[in-house]
């Protein structure tokens, strides 16, 4: 015959009632907390947009010389002028 035995333990309508309170507080904040998060990151998101779109237009295109530009026609070895 093993030892067995089975321990119970109550909660009190008081303590109950109380972690219920806690979760109707703590669930509404992490959802607001969560929403200012997600604004935050995404505006984050549009400003690195807005920065590499910046970037990109102010890109200058610099051609390599190469051994091969005397065979090339004059037209395709001269910048464009700005």
């Amino acid at each position: 015959m093993s030892d067995h035995f089975t321990e119970t333990s109550r909660q009190g309508f008081g303590s109950r009632l109380a972690n219920s309170f806690a979760g109707l507080v703590i669930g509404p904040l992490l959802v607001i907390g969560a929403i200012v998060l997600l604004w935050w990151n995404e505006g984050r998101a549009v400003q690195a947009i807005v920065g590499l779109k910046d970037a990109a237009s102010q890109v200058v295109e610099a051609h390599r010389r190469t051994a091969m530009r005397s065979s090339l026609p004059r037209s395709a070895t001269t910048p464009p002028r700005s």
